[in-house]
Order: structure tokens, then sequence, then C-alpha cells
């Protein structure tokens, strides 16, 4: 069977098309038909390399903010020898509030791709463009899902930046202290 007679609508039309040359009116309608279908096909393409952009995108902040994080961390162990206890406790309340703020700003970022890809995707249902897959629904799932996750360990952060805050203060107590 000849593929391109999928697009008739009826099996009068699929016979009339092999037993008469096509008309110029059957030709315009072959190629509107095949132009909608590769039109389609673009679509679909572009969703997906917009998704795989995405999952780029957040990947390689990610593989930044460890690279940041790492330097951050040699930077704090190799501090010089003379240091003081009120600097060593700034320099590590210092990074935990820059890992901090890099963790919201990340937060920050994922929620805002989820909120514009659910906002395509239901724009796209209202307008009956397409219709959401169920693939489409679990990533989104997973990527909430991981948004979850990390916004739990986030959370979690906060309690080592008070208890960082209160060794800053119980340090600087000590140094007042011994300057009387």
């Amino acid at each position: 069977k000849n593929n391109d007679s999928n697009h008739c609508s009826n099996s009068q039309e699929h016979i009339s098309h092999f037993a008469a040359p096509l008309s110029p009116d059957s030709s315009k309608r072959h190629r509107l038909l095949s132009a909608h279908k590769e039109l389609k096909e673009l679509r679909l393409d572009l969703q997906s390399l917009r998704e795989t952009h995405a999952a780029n995108t957040r990947q390689m902040q990610s593989l930044s903010n460890s690279v940041v994080k790492e330097i951050s961390e040699l930077l704090t162990t190799a501090q010089p020898k003379g240091a003081t206890p009120l600097r060593t406790v700034q320099l590590l309340l210092d990074n935990q509030i820059d890992d901090y703020k890099m963790g919201y700003e990340e937060i920050e970022a994922w929620l805002a791709d989820l909120d514009a890809c659910i906002e395509e995707m239901r724009i796209d249902a209202l307008n009956r463009r397409c219709r959401v897959s169920v693939a489409e629904v679990e990533a989104y799932a997973l990527h909430l899902s991981r948004l979850s996750q990390r916004l739990a360990s986030f959370k979690g952060q906060i309690p080592e930046i008070c208890n960082a805050s209160n060794l800053l203060s119980l340090v600087i107590e000590a140094e007042i202290k011994l300057q009387n």
C-alpha cells in the first residue's frame, strides 16, 4: 500500500486515488496534507529541543554551582595560618550563606522553568493545538518531585546557618572578653 493513501478520508477516495491520475485539486490537497504532517513533526521536534535545552541549561547551572562550591571549599581550607578564630567562623558563615543564596537562585530558576512549561502546555491544550501526553505529565511530575526534594534539602540548610551564626556570636563574645 502507498503511505500517501493514509490521508484519504474514505475508501472511495482511496480507490479513485489509484484509478485516476492526480487532478490539480487532489494534488494540492496531497501537498497540504503533507505540509500539515511535516508541520506537526516540526512542532514536536521543537518541543523536544526546548525540553532538551532546558535540561542542558539546568545541568550546566548545577555543574557551575558545584565547581564554585568546590573552589569556595578549597579557598576556605587554604586560609592563612594566622587567621583568628573570628575570621575562621566568619568565612564559614559566609560560605554557608553563599551556598544558601546559590541554592535559592537555582530553585527560583527551576520554578520559573516549570511554570513556563506548564503555562505553555495549558495554552496549547486550551487552544486545542495539541493534547497533553502521559509522557509530558510524567516528565513534569518528575521535575516537580526533584524540585520538592531540593526544597526539602534547602530547608535543612537553615539550621546550619543558624548554628554558624550562633557560633560566630560566641566567638565574638569570647574575643571581646579577651580584649577586656
